[in-house]
């Protein structure tokens, strides 16, 4: 089975897969969200592609930059919350 979506819950704060506690790979669920929210505070997306089996492919694309234009996020924070 394949699955590509922006909105995939991988992309939630502190979501980390069965595969990955089941095999003990280290962290906490925070780098996909970060990216997620980066990408969108600064008005692109982050895409997943994964195949069972295969692996993972992410996309991340961004805007060009407005010059004279602040891209900074609102509030000075990235609002991850739990």
């Amino acid at each position: 089975a394949s699955t590509t979506d922006a909105g995939f819950r991988l992309f939630r704060p502190f979501f980390r897969s069965a595969h990955a506690r089941r095999l003990g790979v280290p962290g906490v669920g925070l780098g996909l969200a970060v990216a997620h929210r980066l990408a969108t505070v600064f008005g692109g997306c982050i895409r997943a592609e994964s195949e069972d089996g295969v692996g993972s492919r992410f996309r991340l694309e961004l805007r060009p930059a407005q010059a004279g234009r602040s891209q900074a996020p609102p509030n000075g924070h990235l609002g991850l919350t739990r």
